[in-house]
């Protein structure tokens, strides 16, 4: 199920609830989207992989992923990503601490040149004509954890600070 958070016409966050049922963990994905380009924050492992692709169509296509955020690299957050890898073009961000971990979840050469390092200050990135803030939570939840806000729908996305505290039907 998904959630529109914010839209404004040419600019929209949207919040997939329940894509994670039985044992396994959840975990907040999102997407932000403007002028049709896409960037998925913390897609998720494999529960998540099919169900995402199938909700986020409704509000732009998986070619126009251009950025996957990982807020850091738990599986439950972005062993996800070989799959992604596959099928976009988008490149990957991730702290520099983690950069090294996620070829471990995908088929050998589909991370080079596609892994953006996030520095320990964080970064600012352009996503259409929206410029996004990454910006650091170190130890929030683990060494490198980072968060995404959002300035035209004054979001700020937390990772998966909270995920497990709700039952789906709260978010």
């Amino acid at each position: 199920m998904a959630l529109v958070l914010y839209d404004d016409g040419n600019h929209k966050c949207v919040a997939f609830t329940e894509l994670v049922q039985g044992d396994g963990i959840r975990a907040n994905q999102f997407a932000i989207v403007d002028q049709g380009d896409g960037m998925l924050l913390d897609p998720g492992g494999n529960l998540t992989y099919k169900h995402l692709i199938a909700e986020m169509a409704d509000y732009f296509l998986p070619s126009h992923t251009r950025y996957v955020f990982a807020s850091h690299a738990d599986p439950d957050i972005v062993a996800s990503a070989n799959g992604w890898l596959l099928i976009t073009d988008a490149q990957i961000m991730i702290a520099q601490e983690w950069v090294r971990f996620l070829p471990h979840f995908c088929v050998r050469g589909v991370t080079e040149g596609r892994l953006i390092a996030i520095p320990p200050k964080g970064m600012d990135v352009t996503l259409g004509n929206a410029t996004l803030k990454i910006i650091p939570a170190h130890y929030l939840h683990t060494v490198g954890f980072f968060r995404v806000y959002d300035p035209l729908s004054k979001i700020l996305f937390s990772g998966d600070v909270g995920a497990s505290l709700m039952d789906g039907h709260d978010a």
